[in-house]
């Protein structure tokens, strides 16, 4: 069967909410050429548009977006499913960003997009030092998993998992990123994620393609990824 690869993007090819470096864009650009590779990001398009370039995007085989909400081939969008959060949700998540112990709030914080809801309690608005000092308290506190776990069980029609750096990603059962497997051709998987592991946004696909036997690379930075295919292009070449 032919390979497939499936990527994350934040801090999977990019770093957190950062423009892809110049220099992985080169590799990248090239190393996906004849290749089926398919895009599987918690942000939407226009977010995704702020970190990839165009000849990126328009050149992968497709877009998943918003955790397999939105599918994009060439620029153009094909599909889109949507989500209305319920009053009691968005009551809930202004409660817990109204208790948060972290002061810092920079706006933005219950964003809404096809097929889900992104929360964060220090605000998408945050800059990227903002960003980094509420993801080292974070790492400590572990407060996005405590709410996406009070998510969870409160409210027993959705799932939360964390997702990049600041944020929690909200969607109904079943809308997470393993939903796209629905939707692409069958072969020999490769998946790149940085959020696989149990209550990250990555998990529930990395989950489905282990136990498929497919291959999963659970990576921490974008350096990673493109350590991984490096080597591995160096392999085929022998």
């Amino acid at each position: 069967m032919e390979k497939i690869y499936l990527f994350d993007v934040d801090g999977t090819l990019t770093p957190p909410r950062r423009p892809m470096t110049s220099e992985f864009h080169i590799f990248f650009r090239e190393w996906i050429k004849k290749k089926k590779v398919y895009l599987v990001s918690g942000s939407d398009y226009d977010k995704l548009q702020e970190q990839l370039a165009q000849e990126i995007l328009k050149t992968v085989t497709g877009v998943f977006g918003c955790m397999g909400s939105t599918f994009h081939i060439g620029g153009h969008s094909l599909s889109r499913k949507e989500f209305k959060p319920t009053q009691a949700l968005l009551d809930f998540l202004e409660k817990k960003l109204d208790h948060s112990r972290y002061v810092l709030r920079t706006g933005n914080h219950i964003e809404q997009r096809t097929g889900m809801v992104n929360f964060s309690i220090v605000g998408r608005n945050a800059l990227p030092a903002e960003r980094g000092a509420y993801h080292s308290y974070d790492m400590q506190e572990k407060e996005r998993e405590c709410i996406a776990g009070e998510i969870n069980e409160t409210f027993s029609s959705l799932e939360a998992t964390v997702g990049g750096e600041i944020s929690i990603d909200i969607y109904p059962k079943g809308g997470d990123k393993s939903q796209i497997l629905k939707h692409i051709p069958l072969g020999e998987y490769v998946f790149f994620g940085d959020k696989t592991m149990p209550g990250g946004n990555d998990h529930a696909l990395a989950s489905a393609l282990e136990s498929q036997n497919h291959q999963v690379y659970p990576v921490s930075t974008y350096k990673e990824t493109w350590d991984i295919l490096t080597k591995q292009q160096t392999k085929e070449n022998i």
